[in-house]
Order: C-alpha cells, then structure tokens, then sequence
C-alpha cells in the first residue's frame, strides 16, 4: 500500500473510499503494507478511510519457532544463528539457501549489496526515516561528524531547525 499511496499521494484514499462504499458485498478489499506509520494513518479521524475496516490484522515477525520452520534441516546452533540475524520476516527467511552455511547466508542476504536483507532493512530505515523529515537530516549531519546539539542546528536550513527539538526528543 505504502508503494502505491508514494506514487499516487494521498488521494488514492479517496479511491479506496469510493470503492469500498459502493463495492458490491462478495467482495473483500485487503490493504497491506510494511510502513508502520502510513498503515497507522489509515486508522486516523482524518483520513478518508477512517472506520471503514471490518478486521485489522497486524502481523508481526514470526517468534524462533516459525522461522525455524524454514530451515529444519540445521541444527539447532544454526537455528538460533540465522534467527538473531534474519529475525522473523517470511521474505528474507524463504531466502536462505539449505546449502550455504549461516555465514555464506549472512554473506549473501545481509552483506552484500544487492542482498534481499539489506535491501529490505535500507528501505524500511528510509521509509521510516523519510517519514520523520528532520531525523534524517539530522542524522545525516552526526554522520559527519557534527556531534554537539549546536553544530547540527548551525548545519541545518531554518525549517529543520524548527523540528529538531521535536525530532531528537
């Protein structure tokens, strides 16, 4: 969802209202999505699709158990190696290869630059951080070396300067 409201804005909303109106009773409209905070926000007085809902379901990661389902073949040392760093997500877990080791996995789906883990952990970190405008920048600026609360307000223009209280607290 969070993909198509990017694209679209805010008024693929008011699509969604519409069609969910007027839709005919046989048919269910399911609306997912990864981005907390955008999903959060259909729930909100003023949103267009507030209290238009039957069901909410948040899912989360799947507990050791679950993940370890999809590796059954490794040993339980394996098990809880591949859990502390592939967590519980169904996407990046349906992508361990059997045949590699955890650290040629690790190698493979964290460490690499095109690996499904990273990619996945740089998008959520952008989306989120995206959404909390000066964080970002002010991570940006400790990132380079601007460290005391005086050296990141001097670097930043005068609207993020507004909501850095607000964004370091």
């Amino acid at each position: 969802y969070q993909d198509l409201r990017r694209k679209k804005g805010e008024v693929v909303d008011a699509y969604f209202r519409d069609f969910i109106d007027y839709m005919p009773p046989n048919i269910k409209l399911i609306i997912s999505g990864s981005a907390i905070r955008v999903m959060k926000g259909l729930l909100q007085k003023d949103n267009p699709l507030y209290q238009r809902f039957s069901l909410e379901i948040p899912l989360g990661e799947l507990d050791y158990l679950e993940a370890s389902l999809f590796y059954p073949e490794r040993s339980i040392r394996e098990k809880i190696g591949l859990y502390a760093v592939f967590g519980g997500i169904p996407m990046i877990l349906s992508r361990i290869d059997p045949a590699a080791s955890v650290e040629e996995n690790i190698r493979n789906l964290l460490l690499s630059k095109t690996g499904p883990a990273r990619l996945y952990a740089e998008d959520v970190l952008y989306s989120e951080l995206r959404s909390t405008g000066g964080a970002y920048s002010a991570i940006v600026r400790i990132g380079n070396g601007k460290r005391s609360y005086s050296e990141i307000r001097a670097s930043l223009g005068e609207g993020d300067v507004n909501s850095l209280e607000y964004t370091l607290e």
